[in-house]
């Protein structure tokens, strides 16, 4: 066996050895990504639903959800917007067309955790956006560019009855 046949086995040994062991690693990793990506979806469908049903946002609900959030131990953002209709729009006629009938106000996360418990009425539409502002396990192995997003949106259905 020539020297150059012994390097070229070693350095095939020391690179199989190094996929049995990253492979796994970063399998793991992945999935790990998944199952985080599948709760904190989960937590974000949640406690949009909870809004819609109930019309409102309360600090305690709010809290639990960053503390949901927190326990997967990735930094998120978290953007609320929530578009309010416009109860009395005012009207004016011009010839035929009502001018205003559509009229709302947005209001965004800042707005709203100011002013907890928000109220929401039915028909205002609700959009919860949760993204991950740090790198997750699987992302530093690979390079990849790998967020958590999770995203959910609605109606109010809340009509103010119990």
């Amino acid at each position: 066996m020539a020297l150059g046949d012994s390097l070229m086995t070693g350095v095939s040994l020391v690179a199989a050895c190094a996929i049995m062991l990253i492979a796994p690693v970063i399998m793991i990793a992945d999935k790990n990504d998944s199952m985080t990506q599948s709760s904190i979806q989960t937590a974000t469908t949640n406690f949009t639903n909870n809004i819609l049903t109930t019309g409102s946002i309360t600090q305690e609900n709010y809290d639990n959800f960053l503390l949901t959030l927190a326990s997967h131990e990735i930094a998120c953002d978290v953007e609320i917007t929530i578009e309010k209709q416009d109860v009395n729009p005012v009207k004016k006629h011009s010839g035929d067309e009502n001018i205003g009938d559509g009229a709302s106000t947005i209001y965004y996360t800042t707005q709203i955790v100011e002013h907890l418990p928000f109220k929401v009425n039915e028909g205002d539409k609700v959009s919860v956006k949760v993204k991950s502002t740090s790198e997750t396990i699987f992302s530093q192995l690979t390079g990849a560019d790998s967020k958590i997003v999770a995203e959910e949106a609605g109606m109010c259905t809340y009509n103010g009855m119990n």
